[in-house]
């Protein structure tokens, strides 16, 4: 029985001696989210652990700015060990790189970084920054918990240079801890010495593995609603200490210097809190909303347009979004003011041109206007009526450029001069592709068959083979229920206000001239 009870004690002993995980030493460390010509692939985070002891990531989440949540999965950072998150971008994640999948791209001129131990929440945030601006998402939180002053922010670095703690690993909650320098992932900051000008060509970041894939579909973790008393993060994450086993290594190489795709940086007011952010580029308190995008287009339906034109928006954020007051600019037709109206998170809602209607959650109706052009224009989606830079929040143009509002877009960062997205056959519109993916270039736009309020391209895009449904005639349909997407000739239409001209007779409907085989 003794030597038994002597191991017991050695157990028990060996048990006390490993140290307890702690997450307050873990930092974000080096940031760099506008790098030199393209954006997407290139953006990273570094985290540090700045402390003696290794910790257990996993659960932890990271909200990359103007991207989604990263939440760590089975990781481990040993005691003075870096990793670089590589934001919007796939590949093999190792001990000293990880990539979050297709997400988006972190704001060029302004944004936060937060970490939380957990879910993000306000009593899990354990590190925070914000860049070029103040009231970034979780500013309050951040500056509850004590680890943020209220409106402080670190200078906007410029183009190719990353933001980073100087000395290297060195936290003191303030923006005065940062300096603008090259890039230097899985290496220690500002060495030799810290830069400021895009004089010096800049460290390449390291590229994803492999080609990043769009996976637009996937939701977004939901937020959590904070409450209105936070208190500093008190929880500690489970795990096991390991001690110290690696040693980072990184190569650089050269990523392209192709022109950077935008970053949208539009402001809006947000539906129901969650920890809402508070402030876009001109510092005001209306928060920063950059998920309400244009989705699709119907711009020349078969036959008649009158009635039958529409756009659709989609929300691709975790939290709904309040478009009261919003103006949205299709082409040649009149400006559309939103009336009282929250979008729901990851909805969809239909504005029909030209037509009048009752309004519902999923349709809204424009009244007597224009109808859109058949082969060239714009849409384009304003926050408020000043139309102005500040306002802007998504555009695009189709059949030629130069189209109406261009050039705002352009100097906003959304959109790429002269940039555009091919014409549509008749009865085709124009969706992103995949779905909801919006990287402000004409790349994201492609010609499927109608969609309204579901998934875009669902059957097969355009092409002069097979038809798997009847394209969409000229009939519309008004008020509540199913907008305007492909109803059979044989459907009894309900009539708008006004009356669109409407063919009768017979048509041709589907071909099949090239069948399998002989």
């Amino acid at each position: 029985m003794k030597p038994k009870r002597m191991v017991i004690g050695w157990i028990a002993s060996l048990w006390i001696l490993v140290p307890a995980v702690s997450w307050a030493q873990v930092v974000i460390n080096e940031i760099l989210y506008d790098p030199m010509g393209s954006d997407t692939g290139f953006e990273f985070v570094e985290l540090m652990n700045a402390g003696g002891e290794a910790v257990v990531l996993d659960g932890y989440e990271l909200k990359l700015a103007d991207s989604n949540y990263y939440a760590f999965v089975s990781f481990i950072l040993n005691p003075g060990s870096r990793v670089v998150i590589h934001n919007n971008a796939d590949g093999d994640d190792t001990p000293t790189d990880l990539f979050t999948g297709t997400l988006a791209n972190m704001g060029n001129t302004h944004g936060s970084v937060a970490l939380f131990s957990g879910e993000h929440t306000t009593t899990n945030i354990v590190d925070f920054m914000q860049y070029g601006d103040g009231g970034e998402q979780w500013e309050s939180a951040a500056v509850t918990a004590g680890i943020w002053t209220a409106d402080d922010f670190v200078p906007d670095a410029d183009e190719g240079l990353s933001v980073n703690l100087d000395p290297d690993g060195e936290d003191n909650n303030v923006s005065t801890d940062w300096a603008a320098c090259n890039p230097s992932p899985l290496e220690p900051n500002c060495s030799p010495a810290p830069t400021a000008t895009p004089t010096v060509s800049p460290s390449p970041t390291s590229p994803p593995t492999s080609t990043p894939t769009l996976h637009p579909t996937t939701s977004p973790p939901p937020s959590n609603t904070p409450t209105a008393t936070a208190t500093p993060p008190t929880n500690t994450p489970t795990g096991t200490v390991v001690p110290p086993t690696q040693t980072p290594t990184f190569t650089p190489t050269q990523h392209p210097t192709t022109p950077a795709p935008p970053t949208n940086t539009p402001t809006a007011t947000s539906g129901p809190p969650t920890d809402t952010p508070t402030s876009g580029p001109t510092a005001t308190t209306t928060p920063i909303v950059a998920s309400v995008i244009i989705n699709e287009i119907f711009y020349d339906p078969m036959g008649s347009d009158t009635g039958l034109e529409w756009i659709e928006l989609l929300n691709i954020s975790a939290n709904a979004v309040a478009l009261t007051g919003w103006e949205l600019k299709p082409d040649a037709a009149d400006y559309y003011v939103f009336p009282s109206f929250t979008l729901a998170a990851q909805q969809r809602v239909i504005i029909h041109i030209n037509a009048t209607g009752d309004d519902t959650e999923t349709e809204l109706f424009a009244g007597p206007s224009s109808n859109m052009g058949n082969t060239a224009g714009s849409v384009t989606l304003f926050t408020e009526p000043s139309h102005t830079i500040e306002a802007i929040v998504d555009f695009m143009q189709y059949g030629a450029g130069d189209q109406t509002w261009e050039n705002l877009a352009v100097s906003a960062g959304i959109w790429l001069e002269d940039d555009f997205v091919p014409d549509a056959d008749e009865g085709y519109s124009l969706n992103r592709y995949p779905d909801g993916e919006d990287g402000n270039t004409s790349a994201d736009w492609e010609a499927c068959l109608p969609s309204a309020v579901s998934t875009n391209c669902i059957a097969p895009t355009i092409t002069p083979t097979v038809s798997p449904s009847p394209p969409p005639t000229d009939t519309p349909t008004t008020g509540p229920g199913t907008p305007t997407v492909t109803p059979s000739p044989t459907e009894t239409p309900t009539e708008p206000t006004p009356t669109p001209t409407v063919r009768s007779g017979a048509i041709i409907n589907e071909v099949l001239f090239n069948p399998e085989g002989t």
